[in-house]
C-alpha cells in the first residue's frame, strides 16, 4: 500500500477537530459558515503537522526493518 500526503496544501488536507469548529466560523451575507478544514495559522495546526510527520516516519521504519528482516545482508 501507497501513502502519499502533500504537506505543501495540507492545511485544506486535513480536518479541523469537532472541539475547535466553533473557531472556524465565518459570518457572510447570506449567513454564517463553517469551515471544517485546518487553517493557516491555527494554532493547533503545529501540533498536527507534528504528530502526522511523526506518524509518516513511525511507518517508514516500520517498512524499512520490514524489508531489512525479509532480505538479509549475505555479508553480515
Amino acid at each position: 500500500m501507497l501513502f502519499a500526503r502533500d504537506l505543501t496544501s495540507a492545511y485544506r488536507q486535513c480536518p479541523v477537530n469537532r472541539i475547535e469548529l466553533f473557531q472556524q466560523c465565518y459570518i457572510w451575507t447570506d449567513g454564517i459558515v463553517v469551515d471544517e478544514r485546518l487553517e493557516f495559522g491555527t494554532a493547533s495546526a503545529v501540533t498536527h503537522f507534528q504528530q502526522i510527520s511523526s506518524f509518516i516516519l513511525a511507518v517508514a521504519l516500520h517498512r524499512c526493518r520490514q524489508w531489512d528482516a525479509q532480505h538479509p545482508p549475505l555479508d553480515a
